[in-house]
């Protein structure tokens, strides 16, 4: 790596590119765009797992840094952390809900709209809804140490396409659903009906919707976030 390079961009670019694998995922499960049954062409899990070991690789680099200078302040840590990631996931969920109850009141059988039984009775909803909040890790380590180590793909993932999708990917990842789950329910209605037509507006409607979900959410949690560090307190952690 650069030795000028304190930013792992490439790191970036590979968060966008997992996060629109995951959108091109739910796009073939909840459109059918090439038909009803089989396995989906995309990698939606294994991109997945490349954000959850994205995301322990990155935050270790800072510890690491600390670790010959009086540790890390853990404490002051897990407070801006749960602020900057639960902030979008409740927000992205406060959407999810009455857009997935629209849409199965609209007819959808769409992934988003059945993502709750609504027709079963409290426990049940209420089950499902507390499901919407599992927020478990796993990991894809090959992946990621390719797009450090190797020099092609550390360019290519850090062209500012990759990166600006990477800025986005975690709005993204929370919104997509919602967006492709409603054009789903609504586009049939206006008489359009073709899966490829459908799929084919899903990913600018995603997009913006994610740009706007970073603007309006994502960027308020990660000041809050950034205000919680100046604020908190400066005791070391081992």
């Amino acid at each position: 790596m650069p030795a000028h390079e304190k930013r792992v961009l490439s790191l970036d670019g590979l968060r966008g590119l997992g996060a629109l694998m995951v959108f091109l995922y739910h796009v073939d499960i909840m459109v059918k765009p090439f038909g009803a049954g089989g396995p989906s062409l995309f990698p939606g899990t294994a991109s997945v797992m490349v954000f959850f070991i994205l995301s322990g690789i990155v935050l270790s680099l800072v510890p690491f840094k600390h670790i010959g200078n009086g540790g890390y302040d853990w404490l002051g840590y897990y407070p801006r952390r749960v602020v900057r990631l639960c902030v979008p996931l409740f927000a992205a969920i406060a959407l999810a809900l009455p857009a997935g109850y629209v849409a199965w009141r609209l007819g959808s059988t769409s992934r988003s709209a059945l993502a709750v039984a609504y027709d079963a009775g409290l426990p049940t909803a209420v089950h499902d809804i507390l499901m919407q909040f599992d927020v478990l890790f796993a990991a894809c380590l090959v992946v990621v140490v390719v797009a450090i180590a190797d020099g092609f793909t550390r360019r290519a993932l850090s062209a500012a396409p990759m990166i600006f999708l990477g800025k986005v990917s975690y709005s993204l990842y929370l919104t997509h659903a919602i967006v492709i789950g409603a054009l789903a329910a609504l586009l049939p209605r206006l008489g359009i009906v073709d899966p490829f037509a459908i799929a084919a507006v899903s990913l600018p409607a995603s997009m913006l919707v994610s740009v706007a979900f970073w603007r309006i959410i994502k960027v308020p949690s990660m000041n809050l976030s950034r205000s919680l560090a100046s604020s908190g307190p400066r005791d070391a952690v081992r």
